[in-house]
């Protein structure tokens, strides 16, 4: 911004810290209790952390009484850990997602400070807040934000080995880094590995030494922290599959390291004795569209952030060459991600801290009034978004009233409460703030008053950021929580020995795991002369059946069973409680 080059160095404003502190945790812990667990992660991952809890076996995860061996426990340990603290609740579950979110953005402003100043930090940590991706997956049960945490504390403590901070008078990348900061990158990377398995210390050391072969900085391999802090990741990582190792053989860790790790890798068809595919199979270029989706609505300074930094349109007592490095982070690691054959654009999750970093810098050196071509369109766009933010409900309203939108039937007094006078009088208040807050914004872009205008932009993308959490997720409820199909169950008398379950996926069994301890017998391997046995020793038995497997299903096995009870969601279909049907 305009003070830029002549502010203090970056601990003289503590103000900034603080105020750090309190937006972390804003938008890391509010919406964590508001809702259940959602569809298509959060039940499933859930379930494991509750079984793992009720059953103390911390060593092997299970899923419905059955071994999970998809991920290392990490994430499962600070699950049952938050539960055992604040009971087995969806916010307690949550809790622990919550503060590696908060860690992370603490992470993102600290590592913006020391590069640059500060406010930059600040700027930072407000980008990736209220970045679409962080948003989405910032604070859900799932093991990509444990990822998220112990990568970018890899990346945090690479930056304190080999980058210097900003204003000081050593060289902008050190000579040869430090020891002991070294040796806490490979630690955070091998509790990556407990995290998500290897995907961990890939997506933390591949970009880093991408980019460090790319400028032929040799001298940064001068360091026996190298040599110590590679043990200490050999170690980390090989702890527990040798534990599964003692445990079970080579049954349990053949289910890890092949079915889990090679597998996700390459196409089982090319290793001998493959069975099965995982799903998530993508061609290379899966990415490439999502590279401008993940930063929204971030994206649309990235053009001129890049090039910015690039040509060094910074302060000078910044450190130019480290803030580059951390734009530069997310599209190495996403040319490297295109090569495994499984892709998910929450794969893409940990990368984006790093490039809030550079996006944040350059944001806090700029000038509104000297901003051109790309840097003005994105300011004016990111203006126009902050000023609609008061009409995003009333036109949810509208198009609820109109039936444009069909919501659960839970949301009919609302809808029968918008009368068409009430809307439309909400419509133009709205409508009158929007103008206002645009003509506010557009006179600051022409004014050239920095601070403001990207306090105003930061601050109010922000705000929706904390709006979205508070509100969207009580919305959205009734289409996204299973805790109706559990509630359901139980309602109808179901449950107990007399439950068992045809085609249910892993949400729906990790649903039924958290909320009722529930382990229905699952017949999805029976073939049909299997059923028609089962359905013949087990009399006035019921059967939990999910639609899509309901197609699959022969003639004779419909016939036996009778659908007495739905339940629909709007991305994990629709459930079935059947009764057998007498021969």
């Amino acid at each position: 911004m305009s003070e830029a080059e002549g502010a203090a160095p970056p601990r003289a404003e503590p103000r900034w810290g603080w105020l750090a502190l309190a937006l972390a945790l804003l938008i890391s812990f509010t919406g964590i209790w508001n809702h259940s667990l959602w569809t298509p992660d959060e039940p499933r991952v859930a379930g494991i952390g509750r079984e793992m809890l009720a059953s103390g076996d911390f060593l092997v995860p299970h899923l419905s009484g059955e071994p999970f061996l998809e991920k290392p426990p990490l994430t499962w340990w600070g699950m049952s850990a938050a539960m055992a603290i604040g009971g087995v609740t969806a916010g307690a579950a949550r809790l622990s997602a919550g503060l590696c979110s908060f860690l992370v953005l603490l992470l993102v402003f600290d590592l913006g400070a020391r590069l640059a100043d500060r406010r930059a930090g600040l700027c930072a940590l407000l980008v990736l807040a209220s970045s679409w991706s962080f948003l989405s997956y910032g604070h859900r049960i799932s093991v990509d934000v444990w990822l998220l945490l112990f990568v970018n504390l890899g990346y945090w403590c690479v930056a304190r080995a080999c980058l210097s901070e900003a204003g000081s008078e050593e060289p902008q990348v050190r000579a040869a880094p430090r020891m002991g900061w070294l040796i806490g990158a490979y630690a955070a990377g091998g509790l990556a590995f407990l995290s998500k398995g290897p995907i961990g210390p890939v997506l933390l050391f591949a970009p880093i030494a991408v980019l460090a072969a790319s400028q032929r900085r040799w001298s940064l391999l001068r360091s026996w922290g190298h040599l110590v802090g590679l043990c200490a990741l050999l170690a980390i990582c090989s702890l527990w599959p040798a534990l599964l190792y003692l445990r079970g053989g080579r049954p349990l860790l053949d289910a890890f390291l092949l079915d889990n790790v090679l597998f996700r890798v390459v196409d089982p068809s090319l290793v001998q004795e493959a069975e099965r595919s995982l799903g998530h199979h993508h061609n290379v270029l899966y990415y490439l569209p999502r590279f401008f989706v993940i930063l929204l609505p971030w994206t649309l300074l990235v053009p001129a952030a890049f090039l910015g930094l690039r040509r060094g349109e910074l302060p000078e007592r910044w450190n130019r060459a480290g803030l580059l490095v951390t734009a530069c982070v997310l599209p190495i690691g996403l040319l490297l991600l295109s090569l495994p054959s499984t892709k998910r654009t929450v794969y893409l999750l940990p990368l984006l801290p790093s490039a809030a970093v550079g996006l944040g810098a350059w944001i806090s050196a700029q000038k509104a009034a000297e901003a051109r071509g790309w840097a003005r369109f994105g300011v004016l766009s990111l203006t126009v978004l902050v000023s609609l933010i008061p009409l995003a409900p009333l036109l949810g309203s509208l198009a609820l009233y109109s039936g444009l939108v069909k919501l659960d039937p839970w949301w009919d007094p609302v809808h029968q409460a918008l009368s068409g006078w009430t809307l439309a009088a909400a419509l133009l208040a709205a409508l009158g703030v929007a103008l206002g807050t645009l003509r506010w914004g557009l006179r600051l872009c022409r004014s050239g008053d920095s601070p403001p205008l990207f306090s105003y932009v930061l601050g109010g993308h922000f705000a929706l950021a904390l709006a979205y959490n508070l509100v969207v997720y009580p919305v959205l409820e009734p289409t996204k929580g299973l805790i109706r199909l559990s509630e359901g169950l139980r309602e109808q008398g179901a449950f107990g020995p007399g439950l068992a379950a045809l085609g249910l996926d892993e949400t729906a069994l990790g649903a039924l795991a958290f909320y009722d301890e529930q382990h229905p017998e699952d017949l999805t391997p029976l073939d049909e002369a299997g059923l028609e046995r089962w359905f013949v020793a087990h009399p006035g038995h019921t059967v939990l059946v999910r639609a899509r497997a309901w197609d699959y299903l022969a003639e004779g096995t419909k016939r036996r069973l009778r659908p007495t009870y739905r339940w629909a969601f709007s991305d994990k279909g629709t459930y079935w409680l059947c009764q057998i049907r007498p021969q």
